[in-house]
């Protein structure tokens, strides 16, 4: 039974945009609103699948804050912030090491087990130093619950 699972995670940085297209005065990234790569959405086809899409005209770059479980995904999103002009890095992170579903539910059950092996090994001490102020016979009655169906 596998017991680990390592895989790589992937996202992708813009390193540089193109000429025009960002304000970096005052050490602050501005987007500028009114930038569009070239030659973006000249085909009315285009324009009216993105209109539909983004209820708007204006451009915008595609996020990059999403984590990728193959460098194929992060391939492509790279390509795509090309294709508008940028220049983008695909960055890779260290081996992560995921625990199985197998693994987690059997140490879960085994949790489980120990519990209730416990329930039943420990005794159970009950202080009676305050006997007097248990109900005494005659003093308790009975409770109906109605339960509406």
């Amino acid at each position: 039974m596998t017991t680990q699972k390592e895989t790589r995670l992937y996202s992708v940085r813009i390193t540089s945009y193109p000429e025009g297209s960002i304000d970096y005065s005052n050490n602050h990234l501005q987007i500028i609103p009114s930038w569009y790569p070239p030659g973006w959405l000249q085909n009315p086809e285009e324009y009216e699948r993105w209109v539909s899409r983004y209820n708007t005209a204006r451009f915008s770059w595609p996020d990059t804050t999403k984590l990728y479980l193959s460098k194929s995904g992060a391939r492509s999103r790279a390509r795509l912030i090309e294709s508008y002009g940028a220049t983008a890095k695909i960055l890779r992170t260290l081996p992560v090491v995921w625990e199985t579903g197998k693994v987690i539910r059997a140490r879960r059950i085994e949790e489980l087990e120990a519990e209730l092996s416990a329930l039943y090994t420990e005794p159970t001490s009950v202080d009676l130093s305050d006997a007097d102020r248990l109900p005494q016979p005659g003093q308790l009655r009975a409770v109906t619950w109605h339960v509406p169906r």
